[in-house]
């Protein structure tokens, strides 16, 4: 099936099958970088043209056919500008011209990555993959760069996000993907924009056998208006200039959000807004049950709202406001979602020790509350909100 041809699951409804994690003895294995053909996979491009790249890391026992594709974050470019000063300032995340292909990857891999049963109880036997993120498009684009372009225009890079981890499982199926019993489709800031907007694709790809969840880390996007400092309180612009950014950059990417909600889309600014995960989950548009992590005072998106240095009492008021807001659209989740919710400014932490195995909410830790949810995410309302 086609992902275009998915229609979003009725609410109340979902169909997940239990599972316990059971482990056996096996060998560890090192996780290696890998680039793709880009003769096989012509389309699967960095912004810069590179080819597309992963990390991997077999599993092993009865944890090799569980399999984790973890979407790398990193925020996204929307126009020119900040392209071009992305590419000078952050390259990395543009390219995969400094991944040395078949390497060994030494920098130790923390959280749900991690590979240490002490640290990562559930998981830390399942394969794991990390597709390189950069393509700067929140995985969401399809656009091909003009060839002799200026860099001070958008038609200078490739954003290929979607094509980008469609080629990936592409290429992993045949390396065991194919026959894996689970996938834990995971992603933190910008890569769990990508969970969000891609995950039902996923779904499409596999096969039918094959158990999907996901989890997406800081990257429950809410639409609120900016801080006005002349009123004190929040901007009474519309459209949102969080909207006119997005329209703006996904002309330039190409590609689309959430197919389901596309469809029901009927302007720019509609579709646009089907690339924000509060828009996209809280309208049940995503078939496959998603666990979000998210604070609520997230310092990335607060950021865009009000300056930070502003700790005036009415800066405070409106951030609390903020906050409220994002506890509204997490708790209003359908039954399938999953929510482990504090009230910090704090970004993402699945790939952190301390964040993933210590910040609780209701005394349960974030990856606590993942592996009961994971065993069944469709047991019931499965949320813990700090107030």
């Amino acid at each position: 099936m086609p992902p275009d041809a998915l229609s979003p699951t009725p609410p109340g409804r979902c169909a997940v099958a239990p599972v316990e994690l059971p482990h056996t003895a096996g060998p560890q294995h090192a996780t290696r970088v890998y680039k793709l053909d880009p003769v096989k996979h012509p389309l699967a491009l960095c912004n810069d043209g590179s080819p597309a790249a992963f990390l991997l890391r077999p599993g092993s026992g009865v944890g090799a056919q569980r399999w984790i594709i973890y979407l790398e974050g990193g925020g996204q470019c929307g126009d020119a500008a900040e392209c071009a000063a992305r590419y000078r300032g952050r390259r990395a995340e543009m390219t995969s011209s400094g991944l040395p292909d078949g390497g060994v990857v030494t920098v130790p891999q923390a959280g749900l990555k991690s590979p240490e049963p002490g640290e990562n109880p559930d998981f830390y036997d399942a394969t794991f993959v990390q597709v390189h993120y950069c393509s700067s498009d929140l995985w969401s684009g399809d656009a091909a760069a003009v060839p002799g372009a200026p860099m001070d225009q958008m038609s200078h890079w490739h954003f290929r996000g979607r094509e980008i981890l469609a080629e990936v499982v592409a290429e992993l199926m045949p390396q065991g993907l194919r026959d894996a019993t689970e996938v834990f489709l995971t992603g933190s800031s910008a890569g769990g924009v990508g969970v969000t907007l891609q995950v039902d694709d996923l779904r499409a790809r596999l096969s039918p056998a094959t158990r999907l969840v996901a989890l997406q880390d800081a990257g429950f996007i809410i639409e609120y208006p900016p801080y006005d400092p002349v009123t004190q309180r929040e901007s009474e612009v519309r459209p949102l200039p969080q909207e006119q950014e997005l329209v703006a950059a996904a002309q330039a990417w190409g590609g689309r959000g959430d197919a389901s909600c596309e469809a029901t889309a009927t302007t720019e600014v509609e579709r646009a807004g089907c690339r924000i995960p509060s828009r996209v989950l809280g309208g049940e548009h995503v078939i496959v049950p998603v666990f979000v992590r998210q604070s609520q005072l997230d310092a990335v998106q607060v950021k865009r709202l009000i300056d930070p240095l502003d700790t005036s009492a009415p800066a405070s008021a409106f951030r609390e406001r903020f906050a409220a807001s994002m506890r509204g659209a997490l708790a209003a989740l359908a039954a399938s979602h999953g929510v482990h919710s504090s009230h910090d400014s704090l970004h993402g932490v699945m790939n952190t020790t301390e964040g993933w195995a210590t910040l609780a909410v209701d005394g349960v830790t974030v990856r606590d509350a993942v592996g009961a949810w994971y065993r069944d995410p469709c047991l019931g309302d499965v949320r813990h909100i700090a107030p």
